[in-house]
């Protein structure tokens, strides 16, 4: 699929992304290495995130706490034959975003809203969340 790229992404096979792709997830590589690092990565972000919330829960204020988690953006692993963030595929340009918001209706509690949030939704997000309004120059929703 990669080779039907257009020549802007810089396909051909001396391009820097095409190099680090074979480095990372070529069979015969260390890709086996790269994967148990990256849900290494997830465990240890998983183990603070309830170190977190067993704080809140000590101190009383976590039903009274809005708890937001998210990251700069996405990363291709592999997908259409390349690694890291540097392309506008939607692996790499989504944003995660993780909210649990008291004020939020039980009914949605566990649901995954699967609308795309990219970073420049993150601000106005938030503000919105705090009851401002986000500046006319924002451009995120």
């Amino acid at each position: 699929h990669w080779k039907e790229l257009p020549y802007f992404f810089g396909t051909g096979p001396g391009h820097l992304a095409r190099k680090r792709w074979k480095n990372r997830w070529e069979p015969g590589k260390i890709w086996q290495k790269n994967i148990r690092d990256l849900l290494a990565m997830a465990t240890e972000v998983d183990w603070a995130i309830g170190e977190i919330i067993k704080v809140l829960e000590k101190q009383g204020v976590l039903n009274s706490t809005l708890l937001v988690f998210t990251t700069d953006n996405g990363d291709l692993h592999g997908e259409h034959g390349l690694a890291e963030k540097w392309y506008p595929f939607e692996e790499s340009i989504k944003v995660p975003l993780v909210m649990q918001d008291p004020r939020m209706s039980r009914k949605l509690h566990g649901k995954t809203n699967t609308a795309w949030t990219l970073n420049v939704d993150l601000a106005p997000t938030l503000l919105g969340a705090a009851n401002l309004e986000a500046s006319d120059f924002m451009q995120g929703r």
